[in-house]
């Protein structure tokens, strides 16, 4: 989960860039305004928050998540605050108390391990509340220090704050989903896919043979334990590394085989055993010949390690479905016919003659 989050986080924070940017750019238009009208002091303060932007720009860039954070809330805060103690209410700035209530919660999901609210968050939030109602009680009581009388200036201001801080609220709410989406999408293939093979683990190509014996259509269903042969030899001759490199190619040869337009779902069963579900549209001595030439395939391959070439082959026990058959005697069958092969010299294919003689198809 930790390598999780930390993919999160690089993923979001390219994402916040495009935050970061546009405040600066909003900063240096405020500061191009407030030098027009002469209100120094704002313009100055403007100045200041563009150098913690391009501060935070570096904390973003090194990946300190945190500094960033702090560095933008009070660049924002710093903003906020100046613009309505000295140009009042009628400006809209006001509005970032409510972007800074969706960024404190959406920091949370950003930094606490994306999975709950802290108590700060949610204090933070009734202060941002409380700040919008004081700020709207002060300056209903006070009047602003600088007056701009050009309309279409204030209401060009207005409509900036207005619009940035709808965008801020909505592309957080977009990061925070897509983010959630890719997150769901990796840990759902890690909770179904082998990590070194990348084929369905054992617990998915249940759930795959649980779904298709339970299904209405599942007449033609062939069931195939195969397993290395001597892959223990492999790893005490080659070492591990050459053992998983076996284990990949394998898995490569058993997915990209031919199985003359089937349906076939592959898993890593174990160790160094798989198992394929073949639901097939042929008879039944053609799906034992894809077998046999998945098993010509594999004794072909040369695998290559340290300068050596590795010769595997693998034994294969093919249980074909029968009505009522259960779950487990049809997995328990293969796994005989399985070691039936290896008890036979290993390197071929094991089924049941009568399996053949009950129907062609």
């Amino acid at each position: 989960m930790k390598n999780k989050e930390i993919s999160a986080k690089k993923y979001v924070s390219q994402k916040v860039y495009i935050v970061n940017s546009i405040l600066i750019l909003c900063h240096i238009v405020f500061s191009c305004i407030f030098s027009y009208f002469n209100i120094d002091i704002l313009f100055y303060v403007n100045l200041v928050n563009i150098s913690l932007c391009l501060l935070a720009f570096i904390c973003l860039k090194q990946h300190k998540i945190k500094q960033y954070a702090l560095i933008a809330f009070i660049e924002l805060y710093i903003f906020m605050l100046a613009s309505l103690f000295f140009l009042g209410w009628e400006m809209g700035f006001q509005y970032y108390c409510i972007s800074f209530i969706v960024t404190i919660f959406f920091c949370d999901f950003y930094l606490n391990k994306m999975e709950r609210v802290s108590k700060n968050s949610i204090a933070m939030g009734i202060f941002n509340m409380m700040l919008y109602v004081g700020f709207r009680l002060w300056t209903y009581h006070h009047a602003p220090i600088y007056v701009i009388e050009n309309t279409v200036i204030v209401r060009g201001i207005f409509l900036i704050n207005t619009i940035l801080t709808f965008f801020f609220v909505s592309l957080y709410m977009v990061i925070y989903t897509t983010t959630v989406c890719k997150l769901e999408k990796e840990l759902r293939y890690v909770a179904e896919n082998d990590s070194l093979t990348g084929l369905f683990n054992r617990r998915k190509m249940m759930e795959i043979l649980e779904e298709i014996i339970n299904s209405e259509n599942n007449k033609n269903l062939v069931v195939a334990m195969i397993d290395i042969d001597y892959f223990k030899k492999v790893n005490d001759s080659y070492g591990h590394d050459a053992g998983d490199k076996v284990l990949i190619k394998i898995a490569e040869v058993l997915k990209n085989h031919n199985f003359e337009n089937s349906k076939v779902s592959v898993c890593r069963w174990g160790g160094e055993e798989f198992l394929i579900l073949n639901e097939y549209d042929c008879s039944k001595d053609d799906i034992i010949q894809v077998f046999e030439n998945l098993r010509k395939t594999v004794e072909n391959c040369n695998i290559e390690y340290d300068n050596k070439k590795i010769k595997i082959t693998i034994t294969a026990g093919i249980s074909f479905y029968q009505k009522e058959t259960s779950l487990n005697l049809i997995l328990k069958k293969a796994d005989l016919l399985l070691y039936k092969g290896k008890e036979l010299g290993r390197n071929q294919v094991i089924y049941e003659k009568s399996d053949l003689d009950s129907c062609s198809k």
